[in-house]
């Protein structure tokens, strides 16, 4: 993938993504449970293309203020459940 552009990649990533399948299931966990906010940013991107809401949802309390607001958005865009964001947006509120 370095070689690749940042437009080329993206598109790489995307595609992965809507072929979905187990092997976007792993990669998804080892992206949302890494200590990169890049790798999780990355993580957040491919299951809101995959459209896999459990996986945005869960990044909705990721620590990285950037990451979180990005998936709420996400999370509201694919349907996830009202009661889950409302009780991110609390807690974001309450600065936890």
């Amino acid at each position: 993938m370095e070689p690749l552009s940042h437009g080329q990649r993206c598109r790489r990533l995307a595609a992965h993504a809507r072929d979905g399948g187990p092997e976007l299931r792993v990669l998804l966990d080892e992206l949302l449970a890494r200590r990169d906010p890049y790798e999780r940013l990355v993580g957040v991107r491919l299951a809101a293309v995959a459209r896999e809401v459990a996986y945005v949802t869960r990044a909705m309390a990721d620590p990285d203020p950037d990451i979180s607001r990005y998936a709420i958005g996400e999370a509201v865009r694919l349907g996830a459940p009202g009661d889950a964001i409302l009780e991110i947006a609390r807690r974001l509120g309450d600065g936890h």
